[in-house]
């Protein structure tokens, strides 16, 4: 069995429902079907309370993009707040990917954000 990191796999996902010409019908639930599990080992919970899903729409060879939500605590103890995210990873010169995320930095949250995702896309899965 083939082991890859989850980036590899959803970028090959990525690459062959964007491949012309058009494919066909069964080949296009199959990769839509592949990134519907392969979207089971994005960050959910811990925050992260509405998982992340994967936007082959607005994703390409060049770009995936990735929208979250995360649910805030106040140091009370509760839930304060929810703030939305897109997390969008390019190709790089200088390393496998480059992270960038959209939305409010509420209490400097992107950092996490990013670290979070980092650790997740560069995970190895067997599937």
């Amino acid at each position: 069995m083939l082991i890859r990191t989850l980036i590899k796999e959803i970028a090959t996902a990525i690459c062959a429902l964007k491949r012309p010409p058009r494919i066909s019908t069964e080949t296009l639930e199959f990769w839509i079907k592949r990134l519907a599990k392969l979207e089971k080992h994005l960050p959910s919970g811990s925050g992260f309370d509405d998982g992340t899903t994967i936007d082959h729409a607005h994703s390409s060879p060049t770009k995936i993009v990735l929208r979250t939500s995360f649910h805030h605590m106040a140091e009370s103890g509760m839930y304060d707040r929810w703030t939305k995210h897109i997390i969008r990873i390019y190709p790089s010169f200088f390393g496998d990917f480059d992270i960038t995320i959209s939305g409010p930095n509420y209490r400097n949250i992107k950092d996490y954000i990013i670290e979070v995702f980092l650790n997740a896309l560069d995970a190895e899965i067997e599937e």
